[in-house]
């Protein structure tokens, strides 16, 4: 074979072996050494805030929860993303299927009647019969300039993203879940706390009734006792409200009607300490990032599908089959027909429209990597953020237990003074009631520590 015959030949493989997509890079943010450098939260390799092959509300040992956290997969929301799912896979297999040859068989029958006002009418030409056909086709389109193969990275790239989107909304669900379960423990806590109060205050108002029939106390002092325990009922029954509130959105999240659920939950909450380290893949554990980045991939490639409509494209297509006017000797040699061609079309002007939709993809990457950069951003700030409302939360609770001790320790004193002949019961239920608002502020914010792990783990991206 002559050389100039087999340059047409190498020109197409040297440009099937070219890809019109721009290299892809991942873009670049600057990483922090470590979290809320104030207070020494390093960054290390590798998954420290859980066991490898565990769920992240594993880490507050509550089979209650472990056991509503399972039943999301009958979340609506949840089987919605996950039919999205099915439907990129479905995508990406097309896509697959677009590469290769395609193949059709096809039989017919007609019986013509033709105009005899026709222009190419002939006297004597028969203007009826019949037509019978068998024919088969196949069609190929080569991909040389890689339009197919950018469409097939592209539908695996939304295949990705919308793995990425399921796995974000199922961990948006399950931090909504431990919130909602943690709100509902410590509600049922402050319920049985509220009653201990107004049982105590009942009490502290029967003596100062007492005291007020024998003349030791004023109408003033039994106002001021009954005062309180008008907030106490009105809080006890606002408290009762909203145990009905997250008890309905626990129902909603797990894809149970609202009406007459009531799960069972622990009857305390769990201490979870601070994390000392936090993990350094932090970027390829959340969802979001994760989506964000397929997104930038997304444009990458349709800059590189932009530009194959500036080439040519390839058609190659053959086929054959049988035709004539009777059945019997349809299947036979002079019966048959058959095809063999190539087609290529190019544009060669369209009014600017290539450049501008090419513009378009480099300025829509633009926009993915600004937005994907936003997102990390936004990962660490969530992070800061929660990091530093549990550091907030843990003083709080800490100067709570020692106004809770002081309480306490007021309480047993007055007791020994009663006991001791020194002191009386009023100072006593005093002293108690002081105790339990201590202790009902003191499950206040224990529950708000606890919603802050659940938020700092969902930022973590566990």
């Amino acid at each position: 074979m002559r050389w100039h015959a087999l340059l047409p030949i190498s020109l197409i493989t040297l440009v099937a072996g070219c890809s019109l997509t721009p290299k892809y890079q991942k873009p670049d943010v600057a990483m922090p050494a470590r979290f809320a450098p104030d207070r020494g939260f390093e960054q290390v390799q590798g998954n420290v805030a859980q066991p490898s092959g565990a769920s992240w509300w594993e880490v507050f040992h509550d089979h209650h929860l472990n056991q509503l956290e399972d039943q999301l997969s009958h979340n609506q929301d949840a089987v919605a993303a996950l039919a999205r799912l099915d439907e990129s896979r479905a995508q990406l297999k097309a896509a697959y299927g677009a590469m290769l040859p395609s193949a059709s068989l096809s039989a017919s029958t007609s019986n013509v009647q033709l105009s005899k006002h026709r222009a190419t009418y002939f006297p004597g030409f028969p203007n009826r019969y019949t037509d019978q056909q068998i024919t088969a086709q196949i069609g190929w389109e080569p991909d040389i300039f890689g339009r197919l193969h950018t469409q097939l990275r592209i539908a695996h790239n939304l295949e990705n993203a919308s793995q990425a989107d399921l796995r974000g909304l199922q961990l948006s669900l399950q931090a909504q879940l431990a919130r909602a379960y943690f709100q509902r423990v410590a509600l049922a806590m402050q319920l049985k706390q509220q009653q201990q109060l107004l049982v105590d205050q009942q009490q502290y108002i029967d003596l100062v009734h007492a005291k007020f029939n024998a003349g030791d106390a004023t109408q003033i002092d039994l106002d001021q006792a009954q005062l309180p325990l008008q907030a106490l009922l009105e809080n006890q029954d606002h408290t009762k409200q909203l145990i009905a509130l997250q008890e309905h959105i626990m129902a909603l999240l797990i894809g149970l009607p609202a009406t007459g659920y009531h799960p069972q939950v622990a009857d305390h909450l769990t201490d979870m300490p601070l994390p000392h380290s936090l993990p350094s893949s932090l970027l390829e554990q959340r969802p979001d990032i994760a989506l964000a980045e397929q997104q930038v991939e997304i444009a990458n490639e349709q800059i590189g599908l932009a530009r194959t409509a500036y080439f040519p494209q390839f058609q190659l297509g053959m086929g054959g089959g049988y035709e004539s006017s009777a059945l019997n000797n349809l299947i036979s040699v002079p019966s048959e027909l058959w095809a063999l061609g190539a087609s290529a079309a190019v544009t060669l002007f369209d009014g600017g429209q290539r450049k501008a939709l090419t513009q378009q993809a480099r300025s829509h990457y633009d926009e993915t990597v600004a937005n994907y950069r936003q997102t990390v951003l936004n990962a660490y700030k969530e992070v800061e953020d929660d990091l530093s409302s549990l550091q907030q939360i843990k003083m709080q609770i800490q100067h709570q237990q020692q106004a809770l001790a002081l309480a306490q320790d007021q309480l047993l004193q007055t007791n020994q003074s009663e006991q001791g002949g020194l002191g009386n019961h009023l100072d006593v239920v005093a002293e108690r009631l002081n105790a339990d608002n201590q202790q009902l502020l003191m499950t206040q914010l224990a529950a708000v520590q606890a919603e802050s792990h659940v938020r700092l783990l969902q930022a973590l991206g566990q």
